[in-house]
């Protein structure tokens, strides 16, 4: 994996950003909190997968050093559970606003446990991910091929160790080691 462009976002608590993705230039990202604690979630959009439809979560706090890969062909969104959070990720592709889209964060058919009581009213959104689409309606994205060994290797590239938690979203778990 060759990463392209680097990203950061301040957001205060109880801002959902998401579930973004892009239907051409679809990027894989590697993600990490540097200040706060966010909920982050994946959902897989890969329409030939097993998984289709399905989504990974994992609470990541800033200073715990630990790093999410959310694979390209995914929709990729958190919420902030701190006063606010810095999050930072790279990018395999550019940023192509023609081609984002947004899926629906609370979409019946995702059934997203977002770890917020009493959600409604309580979540900032944008306009952009208010108007996001339902996954039975999201447009198709380009077919990717996800590559396990690839991300292993960027992995051992960044000093993470074998062993070392990590997350993996290929199907609906977060809890993969690195081998």
């Amino acid at each position: 994996v060759e990463f392209v462009q680097d990203n950061h976002s301040r957001s205060k608590r109880n801002v959902l950003r998401g579930l973004h993705y892009q239907i051409r230039q679809t990027q894989g990202k590697l993600v990490r909190v540097v200040a706060g604690k966010v909920f982050d979630v994946a959902v897989d959009l890969r329409r030939s997968s097993q998984a289709f439809g399905k989504y990974a979560a994992t609470t990541i706090s800033g200073g715990g050093h630990r790093m999410v890969w959310i694979p390209p062909g995914f929709a990729h969104g958190y919420i902030v559970l701190s006063e606010h959070a810095i999050v930072f990720y790279k990018t395999s592709d550019y940023y192509a606003p023609e081609h984002e889209r947004s899926l629906l964060w609370n979409g019946p058919k995702l059934g997203i446990d977002w770890p917020v009581q009493d959600v409604a009213g309580k979540v900032t959104l944008s306009a952009k991910d208010t108007a996001g689409a339902l996954l039975g309606q999201a447009e198709g994205i380009a077919p990717v091929k996800y590559d396990p060994d690839g991300a292993r290797a960027l992995l051992k590239e960044a000093g993470i160790a074998p062993g070392t938690k990590v997350s993996f979203p290929t199907a609906p778990s977060f809890d993969q080691r690195v081998v």
